[in-house]
């Protein structure tokens, strides 16, 4: 596969759209975000999720984590509690990944066998602007083949995606390297620590309990 490498300074940029096509046509691409480089594809499209999973040699019993561009897409993928959707239009965009109901639409190969899905709006301008113009939900764990570390530029993503992914946006150094913290919404459980620590998501919903040593299949990041 040829692999095309675009360099972006901006969200105005017009590899934006580039990469938007590229995403709607079902295909894998390697962008930036303000943790880490993610590796993306249409969260609506099962078979560009599968090549996400092939690409990296992901396990399949470890799940994807959604990015959404606005409370409305999250909505469109997930049910938010009432008491809990206020609080997320908040703290949103930011690096905080919720674990919610899916909705029947989202494929199985995204969600996790009890039915949930793992979804947060990005702060990054870029991979938000990459998002609305794909016009839905993508799937991007981080850009790193299973065990490697998460690139952290772009020269990084292209060591270990060049000629397996159809396109990669390049803007040097990405975020700060640190995982996005994920929290299960319905026991209220953090799942993997990150940005955000125990007390401030504590603060954000109550007391949250450490991570469970019997979460549900597929449950893990």
């Amino acid at each position: 596969m040829l692999t095309r490498v675009i360099r972006i300074r901006s969200a105005r940029s017009p590899a934006v759209g580039v990469a938007a096509s590229e995403i709607k046509s079902g295909n894998v691409v390697v962008f930036p975000t303000e943790t880490v480089y993610g590796i993306g594809a249409n969260a609506m499209d099962a078979k560009a999720c599968a090549d996400v999973y092939r690409i990296k040699g992901r396990p399949r019993h470890k799940a994807l984590i959604v990015l959404a561009s606005d409370m409305e897409m999250v909505r469109s993928i997930a049910h938010v509690p009432r008491k809990y959707g206020k609080v997320l239009g908040r703290v949103w965009p930011a690096p905080l990944t919720v674990v919610l109901r899916a909705r029947q639409s989202v494929p199985r190969i995204v969600k996790s066998d009890d039915g949930t899905v793992a979804v947060r709006i990005p702060r990054s301008s870029i991979t938000l602007a990459l998002i609305r113009a794909s016009k839905v939900p993508i799937v991007a764990p981080s850009a790193n083949p299973s065990g490697l570390r998460p690139a952290r530029s772009g020269a990084e993503a292209r060591r270990y995606f060049n000629g397996k992914v159809s396109l990669i946006l390049d803007a040097g150094r990405a975020g700060n390297g640190m995982p996005s913290t994920i929290i299960d919404m319905k026991a209220m459980r953090v799942i993997r620590q990150g940005v955000f620590t125990k007390r401030q998501i504590e603060n954000f919903f109550g007391k949250a309990k450490a991570r469970s040593t019997s979460s549900p299949r597929r449950r893990q990041v």
